[in-house]
Formats: C-alpha cells, sequence, structure tokens
C-alpha cells in the first residue's frame, strides 16, 4: 500500500531513509571506520534502489494491465 506513487516520492522516501540511515550507523555503531560506515550505507541504499525500481515498474504492470482489461471490454461489447 503507497499514499502516492510516483517517481518523485520514491526518490525523496529513499533519499531521507538513506540518509537517516547513515547517520544512526555513523553514530551508534562502535568501532567503526569511515569504510564501514560507507560500505554500510552503500548496501542500504542499494536495497532500496531495488526496491523503489520494483515499486515503479509493479505500478507499469498493473496500468499496462487495466488498459488491457479495458480493450479486452470493449472487443467483446463491439
Amino acid at each position: 500500500m503507497v499514499l502516492h506513487r510516483d517517481l518523485n516520492t520514491s526518490i525523496v522516501t529513499a533519499s531521507v531513509a538513506t540518509v537517516l540511515f547513515a547517520l544512526v550507523v555513523a553514530v551508534f555503531a562502535d568501532n567503526t571506520t569511515g569504510t564501514d560506515v560507507l560500505a554500510t550505507v552503500a548496501a542500504y541504499a542499494a536495497v532500496l534502489v531495488v526496491s523503489v525500481a520494483e515499486g515503479l515498474l509493479q505500478g507499469v504492470f498493473l496500468t499496462l494491465t487495466g488498459v488491457a482489461n479495458r480493450a479486452t471490454k470493449m472487443l467483446e461489447a463491439g
């Protein structure tokens, strides 16, 4: 369930989540170097990118499915 399914909302949400995650890791992780924080945040961002792309593709699929269903109904009625 999403409130707004568009590219800008997805990108802003992923960006804010990444920044917050980076801050939490940098502040609360003990005995870590900058390289460790960078690697952790990069892995987290990669997962978010896949999630955003999957959500956008699902939206495209649902749109195309709706168009195909309407076209089928028009052909059956006509």
